[in-house]
């Protein structure tokens, strides 16, 4: 589990404050000045897929906690489509999806409303008034789980000829 790289990085979330983001090993925690703390930890002691930064799009092999309270996570297969790269997550009862909106960037929703935006060119979250610090905590936890955005087909397409012909 330990072939994750190490993340360590402050977000100035103009809502929220300091939003701290680490990761080592198959674990990332988030943390801040008004978000509530939570964590990914991967399980498996199979190596980690190097294109999702927590190492796995496996749910099975993810155990996640927001302030302590378990929750549980379904990311999609990420694949082909834009879709495919969605998150979705439950904690205390609250249904949260992290999809994708562009190359760089991906909607929060909480209970099926949007609650905020994502992008990591540059890192940055755009909130709605409905957004709630649980839901900050737990959208910067996905996000530096599993990433933000998706490629579009073409792209994906011109990358594989380009690979093929080596």
């Amino acid at each position: 589990m330990s072939d994750m790289p190490a993340l360590d990085l402050v977000v100035h979330d103009e809502r929220f404050g300091r939003v701290h983001v680490t990761g080592d090993g198959g674990r990332i925690t988030v943390s801040g000045e008004q978000v509530p703390g939570c964590e990914v930890t991967r399980t498996s002691p199979e190596p980690a897929r190097a294109d999702v930064p927590i190492g796995t799009r496996e749910g099975a092999e993810l155990t996640a906690a927001l302030s302590g309270r378990p929750g549980t996570l379904t990311p999609g297969p990420g694949r082909l489509t834009r879709g495919s790269y969605r998150v979705d997550a439950e904690f205390d009862g609250d249904q949260y999806r992290l999809a994708p909106v562009t190359a760089t960037a991906s909607r929060l929703s909480v209970n099926g409303t949007a609650v905020g935006e994502l992008d990591t060119q540059p890192l940055h979250a755009t909130w709605q008034d409905a957004v709630r610090a649980e839901h900050a905590a737990v959208g910067y936890l996905l996000l530096a789980s599993f990433g933000a955005g998706a490629r579009r087909m073409p792209g994906l397409l011109l990358e594989s000829l380009t690979q093929y012909q080596g």
